[in-house]
Parts: structure tokens; C-alpha cells; sequence
């Protein structure tokens, strides 16, 4: 069998990553990439799996549609129904998440699976060898760094109230934002990183900033750099949102919070506080595909039953 994973170009897609090291364990399983503009997509694959499936259906080929998050602001709920009406009709649909779900609305019998996010193993071993390592930063934070997202305000009050805290800051920086801190040695920015980099950077920080605003649908989408702070075993600087106070309720985690009376006032408080950092280890990447069921769907539906290598 092979499968194809279509992906647009530059998306960061780690669950790809995963699929792909998921099913090397399975014998006659053979799996590609291209990216949505590739002339080969479809050309004698037997499962096309898309993000998140605006091409049209290509007859005899078994195709998953992969919907990993929902439409953001401005017309969020729009955006979504256009997705809904404009997609094909696919063999299978998989979803981050129940809520994720619910919001694209679908009323077809198109089967599906629930697949949440997991964390590469890297990030486990690193915490397991990192025990002692030296923090050079009191904060670091892994993901957008658009002015959309607010972290660069929350920095920004920090360098205007004096509070010398040091931050690494890891991803591509939208410009705006870099040259707002530009010259600050406190500030510092990687740039884009290969993901092999990640978890070593983490953890040179003290904790790791989760920083979502509270509205739809950031409010309800699996964050994937708080479950691999959680899995380097640091601690967690969050703003309160609907999923992460549903995590922290759920694995008895105490988190810094940042709003609703939360406030870092010294460098201090944050080297003094007491994080209660929960495990994740259930979301090593293997374990969440295997739990979802997706793949043993997927097989079953095209009639395929391979077998594991031990």
C-alpha cells in the first residue's frame, strides 16, 4: 500500500513526521509527501491524505481529509462553512479534536477519527538527559510570532515595566516584531529552527510561555507547545483560555498565570515559583496515533491488513 501525505508548502505539519514514523512498522506500508501543487499527487497512490482537502476528488483513490484546526478571524464561522461546502466529499475525515469537529458541522455518514496532537519522542529523551542543564533564560516560547498573536505585547509590557526577565524567543519573526525589540539583550531570536534544535533550546529556559488569546478558535485547539514544555518537564507560563484550563483541571498541573489577577512583576517570582508540571507521557506521538484508531480504520476500509515488523 502506498500513501500519500499532501501538504502545502513551508506548513508545519509534525503529525506528517509522525504518521510516517508510525507506520514504518507496519510491512508492504510505503509513504510519501508532496506539496499540494505537485503534478504526481493521486498518480498510483492508494490513500491521499490531505490538509485540509480543498482539491478536487480524484476517482479510484481512497482519500482522507485531515482537519486539524478551524478557520480563524475575521468570519471565522464562515470560513469554516465555506471549507465544508467547498471540499469534496472524502472516504474518511480525521479531527484534532471533538470541538474541532463539532465546528465544520458535517452531516454526512463519512466515517472518522478523533486525532489529537502528540509530542515526538526527542523531546522525552531530552528531558530524561537534561536533568541538571543550566537555564539561561527565565522564559522561552515556541510558535507564532505575528503581531495577530499578542506575545510581542506581552513582552513589550515587560521590557516598559522594567522587569529584566530574559526570553528566548523561537520561530521566524514577523518584521514588526523583531524590530521592536531589536537591540535588546534580554530579547533574544533564533529564527526559523529545524525541529531536532527544539527541545535543547526549551530547555535552557526556566518555563516555557503558552500564550493564546481567549477567542475562537485558538481558545479550543490542542496547544502543542504547552504538551512538549510539559514533556521536557519545565514549567508553564500560560494565559487562562477554555482548553488549557480543561488540561491543568484534568492532569492537577499548576501553571504561572498571566491573566485574571496573574501578573510577573520581578524575575524573582518566576525563578521562586512553585510550577507543578504534568506528565504527558501518554502523548508520546505513538501512543496517540495508536489510541485514535485511525490507521487500523484506514486499512480496513481499503481491505488492506498488513503486518507489524517485531
Amino acid at each position: 500500500m502506498k500513501i500519500l501525505f499532501e501538504r502545502s508548502a513551508g506548513s508545519y505539519l509534525p503529525e506528517v513526521t509522525a504518521y510516517r514514523r508510525y507506520l514504518d512498522q507496519f510491512d508492504g506500508v510505503e509513504t510519501f509527501e508532496a506539496c499540494s501543487s505537485c503534478k504526481c499527487l493521486g498518480a498510483a497512490y492508494d490513500v491521499l491524505w490531505k490538509f485540509p482537502g480543498l482539491l478536487p476528488r480524484r476517482d479510484h483513490i481512497f482519500t482522507v481529509h485531515e482537519y486539524n484546526s478551524l478557520s480563524t478571524a475575521p468570519f471565522a464561522k464562515i470560513k469554516n462553512l465555506a471549507k465544508k461546502v467547498a471540499n469534496a466529499r472524502p472516504d474518511y475525515r480525521v479531527f484534532l479534536n471533538k470541538r474541532v469537529r463539532s465546528g465544520f458541522k458535517f452531516k454526512d455518514e463519512v466515517p472518522a477519527s478523533i486525532r489529537d496532537m502528540g509530542v515526538d519522542k526527542s523531546f522525552f529523551l531530552a528531558a530524561e538527559t537534561a536533568r541538571n542543564v543550566k537555564k539561561e533564560y527565565h522564559l522561552v516560547y515556541m510558535g507564532s510570532l505575528t503581531k495577530s498573536r499578542g506575545v510581542h505585547e506581552f513582552v513589550k509590557s515587560l521590557v516598559c515595566r522594567g522587569i529584566n526577565l530574559k526570553i528566548l524567543l523561537v520561530g521566524e519573526p514577523e518584521r514588526g516584531v523583531f524590530d521592536e525589540f531589536r537591540g535588546n539583550k534580554d530579547i533574544v531570536f533564533t529564527g526559523r529552527v529545524d525541529q531536532s534544535v527544539l527541545p535543547d533550546l526549551a530547555l535552557s529556559a526556566i518555563a516555557g510561555l503558552n500564550f493564546i488569546p481567549d477567542v475562537y478558535p485558538y481558545n479550543i485547539q490542542t496547544s502543542t507547545k504547552l504538551i512538549e514544555y510539559c514533556a521536557l518537564g519545565i514549567g508553564v507560563v500560560s494565559s487562562h483560555y477554555s482548553w488549557v484550563d480543561e488540561f491543568v483541571r484534568e492532569r492537577d498541573g499548576r501553571f504561572f498565570w498571566l491573566n485574571r489577577g496573574g501578573k510577573v512583576t520581578s524575575a524573582s517570582m518566576l525563578e521562586k515559583f512553585d510550577f507543578r508540571t504534568p506528565s504527558v507521557n501518554d502523548l508520546e506521538w505513538n501512543a496517540v496515533i495508536e489510541r485514535s484508531g485511525v490507521f487500523e480504520n484506514v486499512f480496513s476500509a481499503v481491505g488492506f491488513s498488513p503486518l507489524r515488523r517485531i
